[in-house]
């Protein structure tokens, strides 16, 4: 609340700090541990506790701006909530990838329709799934679209139903390239993506996304980049060019990933204020 109230930003994006550990109690050892996964229902503290979060920022901000809430995919949610390298293991090893997919399936299906219930429930104007290769040197493309792909196209499809305006966010946030090809074909209202890691041009946005409304990116969004360190004529001419480059409709501007928590807010104001330098009145 208080970084939108001191920037003047035009969306708020709430994260899921505090929810993302999956594991309610059930530890997972060997790959036959999965079959014990507990699967909440949406009467579980684990959904009402991030619906009541939701609400209450929704109810203080209002109609102001939209407002979105961050989910990881199922995957990512795993390997957050039990040994990472065991994950990786378990999934790369065609003895216990059976056993870790059944489990990723029971949790997507819920993570579907948790998803759904906090849009609809929440009163968000949608949700920004994230999605994470993680890297080249852990899943080709194809073993994404194989493995995980499912549960990512289950979650968009949902949240797809209730909102018209997801975010789907392609995440480069460690600075490690994603093999993006196993994305180019979702659904979304926006594409966002790390255009410094992953290396695709706001002005190819459009092209390598077919499947979206708008496209979403710009600034690197890592210490010593240009909205850290810059000056304000480098900054505003920077948020003038990547307008120019991602164009004057269809376009969100925004830095690549969460920013850091100590930027300081006046380096944002500045990006505002080249914004409205350019901007025009809507004909209603």
């Amino acid at each position: 609340m208080n970084t939108y109230r001191q920037t003047g930003i035009d969306m708020v994006k709430m994260m899921s700090d505090g929810y993302n550990n999956i594991t309610f109690g059930v530890p997972v050892t060997t790959a036959a541990d999965w079959k014990h996964v507990k699967i909440p229902d949406m009467h579980h503290p684990f959904v009402v506790g991030q619906l009541d979060r939701i609400k209450g920022v929704v109810d203080a901000i209002g109609d102001e701006c939209p407002i979105y809430y961050v989910v990881f995919s199922a995957f990512t949610l795993m390997r957050m909530s039990w040994d990472r390298e065991m994950c990786f293991s378990h999934i790369k090893d065609p003895e216990t990838r059976p056993y870790m997919l059944e489990a990723m399936n029971h949790i997507g299906d819920f993570l579907a329709e948790m998803s759904a219930y906090l849009i609809s429930e929440g009163g968000l104007f949608g949700l920004l799934p994230c999605f994470n290769t993680n890297g080249h040197t852990q899943f080709t493309a194809e073993e994404y679209a194989s493995w995980q792909g499912p549960q990512d196209r289950k979650l968009l499809a949902a949240i797809n139903k209730v909102s018209n305006y997801n975010i789907a966010h392609f995440c480069g946030y460690n600075g490690i390239k994603n093999n993006t090809s196993a994305w180019y074909d979702y659904e979304a209202a926006v594409a966002h993506w790390d255009i410094h890691t992953d290396e695709i041009p706001l002005s190819k946005g459009r092209e390598v996304y077919p499947n979206v409304r708008a496209i979403m990116g710009g600034f690197d969004n890592k210490a010593g980049s240009i909205l850290y360190e810059g000056s304000k004529e480098e900054v505003q001419a920077q948020t003038l060019a990547y307008v120019a480059e991602g164009g004057r409709t269809g376009f969100v501007l925004s830095a690549d990933c969460s920013l850091k928590p100590d930027i300081n807010y006046e380096r944002l104001r500045w990006v505002g204020e080249a914004l409205e330098s350019i901007a025009q009145p809507v004909a209603l």
